[in-house]
């Protein structure tokens, strides 16, 4: 006589032994959703590495807003605008006062920009207006001074920067304009907000 005659199922499913549906269903979801979650993470990890950049601060000429030893994020990938603290490639220059790769500056004027300074207040003509206006510098300590210097025309393609501890910063005052192209990076406001954080973050993990 067959099992299947006494009412025995000759296959038995794995409910009726064990009561409950089997789980591969459930582990094959939680592989896919893992590994999704990690190729997210690479993206993300990805874009940051093509996008940003560690920036230590070094030398005194960008104080009192940044200081010696601030490590900074800069956007490698961002547009600088006038007002912006701006890292700058010197890697290719001759003037011995680079010791460095990279100097960070603030940038105050653009390609066709003309520019000067007169008793401690910088004046800027954007370029095609008519007329000069005075720069508002907040960003500037209130025992900052610089020096006056006679006006100066940013030719086509480069800038203007200067530091922001005027009187102790070697820069287009003195070196003259940069290669825009020459920019390795801008650094955002919330880069700049967080850099007490970022500081202490390399201080930690050196």
């Amino acid at each position: 006589m067959r099992k299947d005659d006494k009412g025995l199922n000759p296959n038995p499913s794995y409910e009726s032994l064990y009561g409950a549906p089997r789980k591969d269903g459930v582990t094959v979801r939680f592989l896919c959703l893992l590994a999704l979650f990690l190729l997210f993470l690479a993206l993300i990890v990805y874009y940051w590495n093509h996008t940003y950049a560690r920036i230590v601060v070094s030398g005194s000429s960008m104080m009192e807003t940044l200081y010696d030893g601030d490590v900074l994020i800069a956007n490698t990938r961002a547009t600088a605008e006038r007002g912006d603290i701006i890292v700058v490639d010197v890697s290719d220059s001759d003037d011995e006062h680079f010791t460095g790769n990279f100097i960070i500056k603030r940038l105050i004027a653009l390609e066709g920009d003309s520019i000067y300074c007169k008793d401690n207040t910088v004046y800027l003509r954007v370029a095609g207006a008519a007329e000069y206006i005075a720069l508002t510098e907040e960003y500037l300590s209130d025992t900052a001074e610089t020096a006056d210097f006679a006006p100066v025309t940013v030719g086509e393609g480069e800038i203007f920067a200067m530091g922001d501890n005027r009187a102790n910063s070697y820069d287009s005052r003195r070196a003259g304009t940069f290669p825009q192209e020459d920019i390795f990076g801008v650094v955002p406001d919330w880069a700049y907000a967080v850099k007490g954080i970022t500081t202490s973050l390399n201080g930690f993990f050196g």
